[in-house]
C-alpha cells in the first residue's frame, strides 16, 4: 500500500487546503511554514490509525472545522480516507468509474485497512515509516477515573462497556458481511473446496490404515478359511473313526489262546514223549505226528505276527490322523485369534464392517483425487489464492470477535442513552472512550522501539536478526557512516558497533548522536526493505520521514539519498523539508 496524496484544511491555521503529493520513488516535499513534519505524519497516522491520534492534533480537530484527505494506493487501484473534526465522520473509499463509493467508516476503516491492504502494526508504522525513534508512541491523554465521582465514574464505565459490546458487534457483523461477500465471489470453488477437507475428515474417520493388503485379504477370506479348517477337520475325524475301527477289526486274537496253537502244542508234546517211551517199538513211528502239532503252533503264531502287523499298520495311520487333526485344531484356533486382534486393531466389530469399510475408502480415494486434481488448479489462480488467504484471515477474526462478545455483560445497556447523559453532564464520550487511569509503564529505548518493529513483521525473533535484514543493515550503515559501521550488529539485543566495549559505546553516543540516529534510521530502512520478502503481516511501501539534511550532516544526507535511490524501487520515499526542497 503507497500514500499518494495528503489534503488538509482547517488544521493549524490552514484557511486553504494544503496539499502534498507523494510519488512513486523518491519524493522532496515542502510543508508550508506554519506546519511541521511532525504535524503531516501526524495528521497521517490520525488517517490510519484513528485511536493513535495525538493528544495535541486531537485537540486541533476538536477546535476548528477540519477537512482531511488521504489517498491511497493498492495493488493499482485507488482508495481515500476522508474524515472532517469528528473522528466518527472518518470514512474510508474506493474510486469506482470516476466517482467514490464508501467501503467502511469511523472504528471499522483501520481493521478493513488492515485486512484487506496490508496495514502494518502501529508500532511498525512509526518506527519503520515514519521514523519516530525518540518520541513515545504512546500519544493518549490519560483521565484518573478515581479522580471523579463515584457515580460518574460508574456511569463512564457503563458506557465504555455498552460502547465495546456495540462495537465488537458492529465488527462481528461487518466480517460476517465480508465472508459472505467472498464466498458469493468464490462461488463454487469454496464449495468444492468445503467438500474436499469433509472428504478428507471422513476418509480419514473409515479408512483402515494400520493394516498391510496382507491382512485385509486374510480378513476378507476369513469365512472361506474357517469354512476350509471345519471341513478337513470332520473329515480327518471320519478318517480317525475308520483307522480306529480297522485296528480293531485287525488286531488278531493272543496266540497264546489260538485253539490250532494249543492243540498243535498237545499233539505234539504227546508224540515227542511218545517217541521217547517207545523207542524201541512200532509206536515210535507215531513220532512224527508233532509235526503237525507243531506245524500248527507255527501257523497260529504265523497268523497271529500278520495280524499284528496290519493292525501296526492301521495304528501308524491313526497317530498320524491324530496328529494332523490336533494340527489343524491348533492353526484354526491360531488364525481365530489372529482375526480377532486385526479387528481390534483395525477398531471394526466384524469382518462385513471391515470390508465395507476398505470398499468405502477405495471410492472415497478416487473421488478425492478429482477433486484435488480441481482444486490444485484453482490454486494457480493468484486472484483466488488471495481471496482464500482473506478468508482464513476473516474467519480467525470473526472467532476472536464472537469469543470477545461472549465475554462482554450480557446486561449492557444501550450505548446512544449513555452518550446523551454523558454529554448533559458535559463530558466528551470521545475523551471517556479513549481516557484511562495513569500507568506506569517502562520506557522502551529507540532501538528496543525498532527491534519490536522487526519482531512484528518477522525478522527478530528475540535472539537475532533475520539474515537478510542484518546484511541490509550493515550495508546501509556502512555504505553512509563508513567502513567501520560494516561491523553493526546486535548484541544479546543491544547495540554493537565493531569491537567497541561498553565504555566506548557510551561515550560514542554521547559525542555521536546523529550517527546513531543514522545506525537507527538504517536498521528501520533495512526492515522496510526486506519486509515484503519476510512479513506474513502486512506492510506500508511508503517512508515518510525528515529531510535528512536538516538532522545529518552534508555527507551523511547526501549518502541516504544514494540508499533512498535503491530503497525507492520497492516503494516510494518522501522527505518532508520545513524550509528547503532537497535535491536529488
Amino acid at each position: 500500500m503507497l500514500l499518494r496524496e495528503l489534503v488538509f484544511q482547517g488544521l493549524f491555521d490552514a484557511d486553504v487546503p494544503v496539499r502534498l503529493s507523494f510519488e512513486k520513488g523518491i519524493n522532496a516535499v515542502d510543508v508550508p511554514s506554519n506546519v511541521t513534519h511532525l504535524d503531516v505524519q501526524d495528521i497521517v497516522a490520525s488517517m490510519l490509525y484513528e485511536s493513535e491520534t495525538s493528544h495535541r492534533l486531537r485537540m486541533e480537530y476538536s477546535a476548528s472545522d477540519a477537512k482531511v484527505a488521504l489517498t491511497l494506493e493498492h495493488r493499482g487501484k485507488i482508495y481515500r480516507i476522508i474524515r472532517r473534526a469528528d473522528a466518527g465522520s472518518l470514512r474510508l473509499q474506493s474510486e469506482e468509474g470516476g466517482s467514490w463509493k464508501d467501503m467502511a467508516a469511523a472504528e471499522q476503516v483501520q481493521p478493513l485497512l488492515h485486512r484487506s491492504m496490508g496495514l502494518p502494526d502501529f508500532s511498525v508504522f512509526w518506527s519503520v515509516n515514519i521514523w519516530r525513534f525518540e518520541d513515545d508512541p504512546e500519544l493518549e491523554t490519560k483521565l484518573d477515573l478515581d479522580s471523579v465521582d463515584p457515580r460518574l465514574r460508574e456511569l463512564i464505565m457503563k458506557y465504555r462497556n455498552a460502547y465495546e459490546a456495540e462495537a465488537i458487534e458492529d465488527r462481528v457483523q461487518s466480517i460476517e458481511g465480508r465472508i459472505h461477500e467472498l464466498e458469493r465471489e468464490m462461488g463454487q470453488s469454496l464449495v468444492l473446496e468445503d467438500k474436499l477437507e469433509k472428504g478428507r475428515a471422513k476418509l480419514r474417520e473409515i479408512q483402515v490404515q494400520e493394516l498391510s493388503q496382507e491382512d485385509l485379504e486374510l480378513l476378507q477370506e476369513k469365512e472361506d478359511l474357517l469354512e476350509e479348517f471345519t471341513m478337513n477337520i470332520e473329515r480327518l475325524a471320519e478318517d480317525e473313526e475308520i483307522e480306529r475301527a480297522e485296528v480293531l477289526e485287525t488286531l488278531p486274537q493272543p496266540w497264546a489262546k489260538s485253539p490250532f496253537f494249543i492243540v498243535g502244542l498237545l499233539i505234539g508234546i504227546a508224540c515227542t514223549a511218545a517217541s521217547i517211551s517207545m523207542a524201541d517199538t512200532p509206536w515210535r513211528a507215531a513220532a512224527l505226528a508233532n509235526i503237525i502239532g507243531f506245524g500248527g503252533c507255527a501257523y497260529a503264531l504265523l497268523v497271529y505276527f500278520i495280524g499284528m502287523e496290519k493292525a501296526g499298520v492301521h495304528q501308524v495311520r491313526l497317530e498320524s490322523i491324530k496328529r494332523r487333526l490336533s494340527q489343524l485344531r491348533e492353526e484354526e484356533v491360531a488364525l481365530q485369534e489372529h482375526l480377532n486382534h486385526l479387528l481390534i486393531h483395525a477398531r471394526v466389530d466384524n469382518t462385513r464392517e471391515l470390508t465395507s469399510r476398505v470398499t468405502k475408502a477405495a471410492k472415497l480415494s478416487v473421488m478425492l483425487e478429482k477433486m484435488e486434481a480441481e482444486v490444485a488448479s484453482l490454486r494457480r489462480d493468484p486472484k483466488y489464492l488471495r481471496a482464500q488467504e482473506e478468508l482464513e484471515s476473516l474467519n480467525e477474526e470473526l472467532e476472536v470477535a464472537k469469543r470477545q462478545r461472549t465475554e462482554m455483560p450480557g446486561d449492557a445497556m444501550s450505548a446512544y442513552q449513555l452518550e446523551s447523559d454523558l454529554q448533559t453532564m458535559g463530558i466528551d464520550p470521545a475523551a471517556v472512550l479513549r481516557d484511562d487511569a495513569p500507568e506506569e509503564s517502562e520506557t522502551v529505548e529507540p532501538l528496543g522501539r525498532v527491534l519490536q518493529a522487526a519482531q512484528a513483521t518477522g525478522q527478530w525473533d528475540g535472539t537475532h536478526l533475520h539474515a537478510k535484514t542484518a546484511k541490509m543493515w550493515k550495508r546501509i550503515a556502512g555504505h553512509v557512516l563508513g567502513d567501520r559501521f560494516r561491523e553493526v550488529g546486535l548484541d544479546d539485543g543491544q547495540l554493537k558497533v565493531g569491537d567497541l566495549g561498553p565504555e566506548q559505546m557510551a561515550m560514542w553516543r554521547r559525542t555521536r548522536a546523529s550517527e546513531e540516529r543514522v545506525v537507527l534510521a538504517s536498521l528501520a530502512l533495512a526492515i522496510q526493505v526486506i519486509a515484503p520478502e519476510v512479513s506474513k503481516r502486512g506492510f506500508l511501501e511508503t517512508v515518510l520521514i525528515q529531510n535528512p539534511s536538516e538532522t545529518l550532516t552534508s555527507a551523511q544526507a547526501n549518502k541516504f539519498a544514494e540508499v533512498f535511490k535503491s530503497a525507492a524501487k520497492r516503494g516510494s520515499v518522501v522527505m518532508l523539508t520545513e524550509e528547503t526542497i532537497l535535491a536529488i
